[in-house]
């Protein structure tokens, strides 16, 4: 399964129609301050160590970015979130919100900072960065689903971190 095709497949053309708004005044807002940060506080030396990563790329990019911090359920989850209730389960944010973050920083870096471009183009064809899967507490756990490890956002995309996970439904 991949995940981009069935978050596209599942998800996106609705929650587009009903967020897009939200989404792009989100987006556009994170897009600003992260140009003003690599035009500005980097070359002065004004961020404080580890912000870029822990603040800008995890909070305002990863969660933020489109102002849904729970992500965007995909309605893909393992077969045994299936059947247990909510309260035993998690929406997993499948990408890493750090690595969402940097994946964007990148893309704004090689697009010339271009704004208006990223927000009008590239924001619904890349709406599945914020997507999440539903899995069970114990599945969620690090033993179980990869984290901070070295798979890029494609083998994240067909779940190649997801070790001890139930078959995906």
């Amino acid at each position: 399964m991949n995940f981009k095709k069935e978050f596209n497949k599942r998800v996106r053309e609705n929650i587009w129609n009903k967020h897009n708004q939200r989404f792009i005044m989100f987006f556009n807002y994170a897009l600003v301050r992260l140009e003003r940060i690599d035009n500005y506080y980097i070359p002065n030396n004004l961020l404080p160590p580890n912000t870029l990563e822990q603040r800008i790329y995890r909070l305002e990019l990863g969660y933020h970015g489109i102002g849904k911090p729970q992500g965007i359920p995909s309605k893909i989850m393992s077969k045994d979130s299936s059947i247990l209730n909510s309260k035993d389960c998690v929406n997993d944010h499948l990408l890493g919100a750090t690595e969402i973050g940097k994946y964007i920083h990148d893309k704004f870096k090689k697009e010339n900072y271009n704004i208006d471009w990223m927000v009008k183009n590239w924001l619904f064809e890349n709406l599945f960065l914020w997507g999440t899967v539903k899995v069970t507490k114990e599945e969620h756990k690090s033993k179980n689903i990869l984290r901070n490890s070295d798979h890029t956002i494609e083998q994240k995309s067909n779940f190649e971190h997801y070790v001890n996970v139930s078959q995906l439904i």
